[in-house]
């Protein structure tokens, strides 16, 4: 999982410039609760981004995927969705 986490963190940090995703942005209990009514996401791996800010993966079990970027003030942007979202559990050993 924690490499999980590692890859999150790297594309937030490439994409958290994009002007696109910087609009949709909302307090985190009402992303959280909209991304799991609307879609069945829940948040799957979480990191701490290097502006403070929490970078957290939803994967729902239809593979729908968000990711987003919550500040220390609560409120959470979207950074990118998509499809074919997978949990990749991490083996004892493996260097990926």
């Amino acid at each position: 999982m924690r490499h999980v986490a590692y890859l999150v963190i790297g594309i937030a940090a490439i994409l958290a410039g994009l002007p696109a995703f910087a609009q949709a942005c909302l307090p985190r209990d009402a992303l959280v609760e909209r991304l799991g009514s609307s879609y069945g996401e829940q948040v799957r791996a979480r990191g701490l981004a290097d502006n403070a800010g929490v970078v957290e993966f939803f994967i729902a079990p239809s593979g729908s995927w968000t990711l987003s970027l919550t500040m220390p003030n609560g409120i959470s942007c979207l950074i990118a969705a998509g499809e074919g979202g997978e949990v990749i559990e991490a083996v004892e050993g493996d260097p990926a």
